[in-house]
């Protein structure tokens, strides 16, 4: 008798695809997930994601998150012994830092060992460019009135959106139909969470969906407001808390045009990124995505991008400041069940110690 292998559904990223929403949407339907026969394991988890599967296969990110090199044999060995402990027929790994490891780097066995699905999400590459510089902004690392000409055609940089090049060495290992490619754009707006359903074979029906934020990332005049915020010399822990909060607030913002920071890169600047992407993107859909004419993007016509307005509005501040004490008062909500919560460990805690013959 010939013994069906559990599937294993591997998550690569890339990274600024909404992983993140993703994982924390497997994480939240774990228990669910399960009784229709798909783990998302505890194994390797970090974060929310499979991160310690990614790590390693990348000692220099363990070094870099201060972490040491997981086992990787020890890994894979808790995963099977998860899996056969759960019953589950499959499983489904999401760390978009695998994006950056070698496939040759995984177990020698694991096609022997399960049914390899490798499910990957791209985005337009100037998109992530634009977005990666608004995350940098947010965070400090790079200035937001820095020239974006020369942040988005850095040589280093455009070299990471090859996307060709990363599915090339994905589909050598497990083979050009075991890659299932995602376009971001494409899903955006029923959410990736919805598509990772589809993709898995989910009944949504049971599952916990997080609302989709109006403001995927910070409008232009909350960076603006993070950039000021840098002037009063914060330290580091309640310059994350501010932003945080901030984070937060905008989502008591409708979207704006006029004030998304996407529109710091024009519309020619755009055109010479995907202009540089443009054939190995072609073979990308063709291959991937069969496509014959090799459209894996939507195009930018009837697309605007405008430089933000300037002007900080006085409506929207007033809502961005009521967003914050908004979450502020979540955060000590927050803060008040966990402590809520060990107060009731500790009673129980004390309870046992105080039982009579102890």
């Amino acid at each position: 008798m010939t013994l069906t292998r559990p599937k294993l559904y591997l998550h690569i990223g890339r990274p600024k695809t909404g992983s993140t929403a993703l994982q924390r949407f497997l994480a939240d339907n774990a228990p669910h997930l399960q009784q229709a026969g798909l783990l998302y394991p505890l194994a390797g988890r970090f974060q929310q994601a499979s991160h310690l599967f990614a790590y390693a296969c990348l000692p220099q990110m363990c070094t870099a998150a201060g972490l040491p090199r997981p086992d990787a044999a020890l890994l894979w060995q808790q995963l099977e012994r998860e899996r056969e402990s759960s019953g589950a027929s499959a499983v489904v790994l999401s760390s978009e830092n695998f994006w950056f490891a070698s496939p040759a780097d995984l177990p020698e066995d694991l096609e022997q060992r399960y049914d390899v699905q490798v499910i990957a999400y791209v985005r337009r590459q100037d998109n992530v460019i634009a977005s990666s510089f608004c995350e940098e902004a947010k965070a400090g690392i790079v200035a937001l009135d820095s020239d974006v000409e020369l942040y988005a055609l850095d040589g280093v940089r455009l070299g990471l959106l090859d996307y060709l090049q990363v599915l090339d060495a994905w589909a050598a290992r497990f083979g050009d139909e075991r890659i299932h490619v995602r376009v971001y754009e494409q899903v955006q707006a029923r959410g990736i969470q919805a598509d990772i359903c589809e993709l898995l074979g989910l009944a949504p029906d049971s599952l916990v969906f997080a609302p989709q934020p109006a403001n995927p990332s910070l409008p232009y005049d909350a960076l603006r407001l993070a950039a000021h915020a840098d002037q009063f010399a914060l330290g580091n822990m309640p310059r994350r808390a501010f932003l945080h909060g901030l984070s937060e607030a905008v989502e008591h913002l409708p979207y704006d045009a006029d004030y998304d920071a996407g529109g710091l890169f024009s519309g020619s600047l755009r055109e010479r990124i995907l202009t540089r992407f443009g054939a190995s993107n072609a073979e990308v859909a063709r291959r991937f995505r069969q496509s014959p004419r090799g459209e894996l993007f939507p195009g930018l016509v009837g697309e605007h991008h405008v430089h933000p307005e300037d002007a900080l509005e006085p409506e929207r501040i007033a809502k961005l400041m009521i967003g914050l004490l908004i979450s502020q008062e979540r955060k000590c909500h927050r803060l008040a069940q966990r402590v809520s919560r060990l107060e009731k460990q500790l009673e129980k805690l004390l309870s046992a110690v105080e039982k009579p013959g102890d």
